[in-house]
């Protein structure tokens, strides 16, 4: 599985045709077969398949999709809550441009489902990040 080709190919199919369930699986299976090397290795190349560029030209993320998704179709959040626990980039940007961090704290104010949890998470995955 490359992060350029066939992980990409499944993170794009699963956007394309509304799959958060292949998307979940997908991490998970992620989290799970990145294992047997060094926690370094092991973080790196995780993060490398959870952050995989979905478009050459562009700058969003899995994750940034994922929470896009999420303002419509709770089933979404689900996938962005197991990305943010995986590792994936919590200081990705938005398809508008804007961190992630950003646009889930609109949505959180917003009142919308799910968003205030998943900003906290988000900052305490930064704040672990900056510690390590």
């Amino acid at each position: 599985l490359r992060a350029d080709g066939s992980c990409a190919a499944l993170w794009r199919f699963s956007l394309l045709h509304n799959l958060p369930n292949l998307a979940q699986k997908l991490a998970v299976w992620i989290g799970l077969s990145v294992r047997g090397v060094s926690d370094s290795v092991a973080a790196q190349t995780r993060r490398q398949l959870l952050d995989v560029r979905l478009a050459p030209d562009v700058e969003d993320s899995m994750l940034s999709r994922a929470l896009e998704k999420a303002t419509d179709d709770e089933e979404w959040m689900r996938v962005g809550r197991v990305l943010v626990h995986l590792g994936a980039c919590t200081n990705s940007m938005c398809s508008s441009g804007q961190s992630v961090l950003k646009f889930a704290l609109e949505q959180a104010d917003k009142g919308q489902s799910g968003f205030g949890p998943m900003f906290a998470s988000l900052i305490e995955k930064l704040g672990s990040g900056v510690d390590q």
